[in-house]
């Protein structure tokens, strides 16, 4: 009998076997995500374990040992570790195991061994509220089972027993859940989480014996339980998988009965007075109901449960090659497994502990360390290692290692010394690329790419030989200063360098990272590697790219990319993230390209292997992409603010770069549309032209519609934006829509780039959600899709595809840009909720500086409008955005919001972190100041938040422009009066007014058609605020126009520019003061002399009337 593993009970020790259980878990998680079909076929086990029980990596424990049992001080780092695992723990088998070793752990070993494993067991089934059998609670009771008989047998005293009878106790319960679980007996393997639990629990037991190398063989002990049966699907419902926090009342108990009922796979941990529940829900609002009666929620996470069926393991077939790479490779978990790579883990280290490279959040990370919070990198123990290699060799007969450069770590010596002590040199193969990061990345995945092809291990090696050969990187880094951090330079080295703005670019090679020159600036670093790219491939050659980023993705898309395609325009191009070993060394900003020739990487990228974001050479289809010239002067003359159009330059940046995009804002070219769109369309010859347009912008859209055809008969048009979201069945049925081949509803970015490809042949429109398209005299609509994911879209188009010019607010060159979509608010008039939901997101905060960057540096342009609904809904966001901006050090940059009052009145530090970066104006939408005409809008009571928000915002300095909307129901003249008095009063420094429009399928619509308020419900090109097309109880429509109108004139007045005004433009202020304003004064008084009111109202309705004619069509 082997000696006993508890006759030595020093803490460290158990510290330590439970770190080995834990590298187990990392190294064959790849393994329990292929055999991961219960409760859901999700493929997540092995992920959700690793992340569960990372804090055994992160243990720092008191000193002291015991002799029988832990003393306090090691108690009190077992308690600590419970903790970090309770609020670690996530999925169903994170949880289930967290809760395990909450109990298992709160015993002292190893006098208590049995009831350590009892209560451990117990936890387990008292966190589960519907307890199967077939799952890791059955090797949980079988282990409790054992010690039990340990104990009974009278041997408990001894403080030994036979690991390996009790590894053989847990294998059988392992192997014996095949038959317990229908799912798993259909699916053919055993159930993920309990072979996760006996990895963990075999290298424990044997690590406090030191035989963690004993281990049984897995794939030959589970041999015919590992591989998914062929066409296996996973029958469950689409579903969300969600983790919760509730901090219940004090007054009550845990409620069961009401837990059990909140949907499936439900794990529940308490302590104190804080529930945390893991569930799967089809209806994520019922829960958040149901949730509510047992407290309040105080952490929320859902997401869609996604069936993502794995590759089988390749042992099944003898011909394949496995290939190992380290995690320090630019290349991500979900393309290692689409790749078949097996990723060897190295680890971040943080204040808070260790967490394996590929499951850390590289955000955060970079984020640490912009705020100087010191990051480390540290490898993998021999161990964990070592288990890797036993696992590929058990999946395969012979593997091939493809090691990072053995000047950075010392993972070839192991690998090398390992193969040689135990014979292996046959099967596995060692070899050293010299390389790290995108070039270790690239030469592993073209190497795993040619695997399916070369069968031969020494061909393969070769390849893989000639492919490190011809594979190079340059790096790119922002600051020195994270050298210096992690001890690679001197710290005043390091100071002087970034006070000189000395940024080197570097290579990593086989005898070390080489300086290859040094530049002072973004632009030098984009200089060097075209000039690289154009020395080493010409424009004639197809080489494939990686460009890898740090906490810069949309920067380099933006920035780099372009000009990384005009060098190699044939090239195929990944964006792809940097290492984040790479990243902690060299730190946020650092960027990254590695190269290779295309001839070794051609055939595979023709067999469609290569990764999703390349972009091959050759234009396909061309776009032209449309938006209307319409204008609706609300604050200012028609001419004096012109914007570009955000959502078709963001829907033509989003379309394969293989294809040729052209953008026009017709608003550039209100006076001579018919030549120039006749010029350009018979110039471009697009294929396909896309017209987005509001609902007073539609008849201008139809005619544009009608002279397209005329000249380009064989173009595709396609409609989207906010009317055709709304109306697509009433177009449809429309004389227009037999012009028309394609609607795209919602937001457009993915359905527009599907729809290409589409009329491209390469995907099909019954397949495209939120898209309708013709089919003969037919028109048949898909299901709308999901929302967007902000953070995956590509920068809109700013560049030279953009063939109009001249945006400007006032004498100001202007642009837009987007940081959020959607608004959570319920106003009833407005029509964003058939666009985005009543939802609210974000983008990455570096995307949008890299925006700004785009527009500043490129662009040259100080003003910059966003356009988000409400920028404001997340105030923490927006204090962060605004560090990002003030970090960017612009100057005399201008930025223009629109924002809600309530949130502007109660959060003062924000408006005052606006104003420091840069935001000169804000809109606020005001309303009205009628409690009744609020409650109608579905606004609630803010009069009183709209004059405390203007005030914070005027003294900070942010000019205010109030939005008032007259037209209510209950409207009379005296409350046109009021509101046009309540904004002179509140002294807003200009005004957006306009009258209530009925917009199409708005809430406020159908309450106005049913009162029969609505007066015109057809001629839509009037629904532009300018027009009364409602009349309310007191007032015709009519009538409603010219109080309107009038009132505006003798309430306001003539505008007086307040200081902060001044501030946005002195320049074209003070013209207008001293220059236009007299001027026009004069000439107002004289005209109503002659005319009157009236005579001057009716010149201003002829003036409304011809805004929107344009001559020709």
């Amino acid at each position: 009998m082997p000696k006993g593993p508890f006759s030595c009970t020093d803490t460290q020790q158990i510290i330590n076997a439970l770190a080995i259980g834990y590298e187990r878990i990392v190294a064959w998680a790849d393994l329990l995500d292929q055999v991961n079909v219960f409760p859901v076929h999700d493929s997540d086990t092995g992920k959700n374990l690793k992340i569960s029980l990372a804090p055994f990596k992160q243990i720092n424990p008191d000193n002291g040992a015991g002799n029988g049992h832990c003393k306090t001080s090691s108690k009190s780092s077992f308690n600590r570790l419970i903790n970090k695992l309770s609020m670690s723990a996530i999925g169903n088998s994170g949880n289930i195991s967290a809760a395990f070793f909450s109990g298992f752990l709160s015993h002292p070993l190893p006098a208590s061994l049995p009831n350590a494993a009892r209560q451990g067991l117990n936890m387990a089934m008292n966190a589960v509220a519907d307890p199967r059998p077939g799952t890791m609670l059955d090797l949980f009771e079988s282990q409790a089972r054992f010690f039990d008989q340990w104990a009974g047998d009278g041997q408990g005293q001894k403080a030994s027993f036979d690991t390996d009878e009790l590894t053989g106790v847990l294998k059988q319960s392992v192997a014996q859940s095949i038959t317990r679980l229908p799912a798993l007996q259909k699916a053919g393997v055993v159930d993920a989480g309990a072979l996760g639990m006996f990895l963990f629990l075999e290298g424990f037991f044997k690590a406090l014996e030191n035989r963690q190398d004993q281990c049984i063989p897995v794939m030959e002990s589970f041999k015919d339980q590992l591989c998914v049966s062929t066409g296996y699907t996973d029958p469950s419902p689409p579903a969300f998988c969600v983790d919760l926090q509730v901090r219940m009342d004090q007054s009550r108990d845990t409620p069961d009965a009401l837990i059990k009922t909140l949907g499936d796979s439900i794990v529940t941990t308490q302590t104190n007075r804080s529930l945390k529940i893991h569930v799967h829900t089809r209806d994520r609002d019922v829960l958040k109901q149901r949730v509510s009666e047992i407290g309040s929620i105080t952490a929320w996470d859902a997401e869609p449960i996604i069936t993502r069926p794995q590759k089988t393991p390749a042992r099944t077939n003898p011909d394949t090659v496995g290939i190992i790479t380290d995690a320090a490779g630019a290349i991500t978990l979900d393309r290692a497994a689409e790749l078949g790579i097996t990723l060897m883990d190295s680890f971040i280290v943080t204040d808070d502990g260790g967490c394996p490279e590929t499951l850390a959040d590289p955000a955060r990370i970079y984020a640490d360390m912009t705020r100087g919070k010191r990051i480390m990198t540290a490898q993998a123990s021999v161990f964990q290692r070592q288990e890797t290699f036993r696992k590929m060799l058990g999946q395969y007969d012979r593997v091939l290692y493809l090691c990072v450069g053995s000047v950075y770590t010392g993972n070839y010596d192991v690998a090398v010394r390992w193969v040689a002590d135990n014979g292996l040199s046959e099967r596995m193969h060692v070899v050293d690329t010299g390389a790290a990061s995108g070039r270790l990345g690239l030469i592993a995945e073209t190497v795993a790419l040619a695997a399916g092809t070369l069968k031969d291990p020494a061909e393969l090696e070769a390849h893989a030989l000639k492919i490190i050969g011809a594979c190079d990187e340059l790096l790119f880094l922002n600051q020195l200063k994270y050298l210096a951090m992690g001890g690679r330079m001197s710290r005043t080295g390091s100071v002087a360098g970034d006070m000189l703005s000395i940024r080197p670019i570097i290579s990593p090679r086989a005898n070390g990272a080489q300086k290859l020159a040094t530049v002072r600036n973004s632009d030098g670093q984009i200089r060097y590697a075209v000039n690289r790219l154009e020395r080493e491939f010409g424009k004639t050659a197809s080489p494939r790219i990686l460009l890898e980023y740090s906490d810069n993705r949309a920067w380099v898309a933006a920035s780099v990319m372009p000009q990384i395609r005009q060098a190699c325009p044939r090239a195929n191009i990944s964006l792809v993230p940097l290492s984040l070993t790479s990243g902690v060394h060299m730190g946020p900003g650092t960027w990254g390209m590695a190269f290779l020739p295309g001839e070794l990487t051609q055939g595979d990228i023709n067999e469609g292997l290569c990764h999703q974001n390349v972009f091959q050479g050759g234009s396909v289809m061309k776009v032209l992409l449309l938006s209307m010239p319409d204008v609706a002067p609300l604050v200012i003359h028609q001419e004096a603010v012109h914007f570009p159009n955000l959502g078709i330059a963001s829907i033509g940046g989003n379309i394969h770069e293989r294809h040729e995009v052209r953008i026009i804002d017709l608003i550039r070219k209100r006076r001579s549309i018919r030549v120039y769109l006749t010029k350009q369309l018979t110039r471009l010859a697009p294929d396909i032209v896309g017209l987005s347009a509001m609902s007073w912008q539609w008849d201008t859209c139809c005619r544009i519609i009608r002279l397209i055809k005329r000249v380009r008969p064989s173009a595709k048009i396609v409609v989207g934006g906010y009317h055709a979201t709304l109306m697509t069945q009433e177009i449809t049925k429309s004389p227009e829509g037999k012009l028309i081949d394609f609607i795209v509803q919602g937001e457009g970015e993915t359905a527009f780039k599907r729809l290409v490809e589409a009329l491209d042949g390469r995907d099909a429109f019954q397949d495209i959600p939120s898209l309708t398209y013709r089919d003969g005299d037919e028109f048949f609509t898909n299901p709308m899709g999901d929302l967007q994911d902000l953070s995956q879209l590509k920068p809109p188009i700013r560049d030279k595809r953009r063939l109009t010019w001249g945006y400007h607010v006032m004498n100001m060159k202007a642009e837009v840009l987007e940081t959020s979509r959607g608004c959570t608010r319920t106003c009833n008039f407005c029509s964003m909720k058939h666009m985005y939901g009543r939802t609210f997101r974000t983008y990455p905060i570096d995307r949008v500086i890299a925006d700004l960057d785009d527009i500043y540096y490129n662009k040259k342009t100080r003003l910059a409008f966003i356009v988000d609904d409400n920028l404001v809904l997340d105030t923490n966001r927006v204090i962060r955005l605004c560090d990002a901006i003030i970090q960017r050090g612009y100057r005399r940059l201008k930025l223009v919001v629109q924002a809600d009052s309530l949130t502007m009145a109660t959060n003062e530090d924000m408006i005052r972190k606006m104003a420091e970066a840069g935001f000169k104006s804000v809109f606020l939408g005001i309303e009205n100041v009628s409690k009744t005409n609020l409650a109608a809008a579905g606004k609630g009571n803010i009069v009183e938040y709209s004059r405390k928000a203007v005030a914070l915002c005027q003294k900070h300095g942010l000019m205010v422009i109030g939005g008032l909307i007259f037209g209510f129901p209950d409207d009379d003249e005296t409350a046109i009066i009021e509101n046009y008095q309540f904004l002179k009063d509140i002294n807003a420094d200009a005004a957006y007014c306009q009258i209530l429009t009925p917009y199409p399928k708005t809430g406020m619509r159908e309450q106005l058609m049913t009162q029969g308020l609505v007066t015109n419900t057809l001629d839509l090109k009037k629904y532009n605020g300018l027009w009364a097309n409602v009349k309310t109880r007191h007032l015709s429509a009519d009538r409603l126009q010219y109080l309107f109108w009038y009132h505006r004139q003798t309430v306001l007045g003539w505008w007086d520019p307040s200081a902060r005004a001044k501030g946005t433009g002195k320049l074209w202020t003070g013209i207008w003061t001293y220059m236009f304003k007299p001027i026009l004064q004069q000439q107002h008084a004289r005209v109503l002399k002659k005319k009157g009111w009236d005579g001057i109202y009716k010149d201003v309705l002829k003036e409304q009337e011809k805004m929107n004619t344009f001559e020709g069509l």
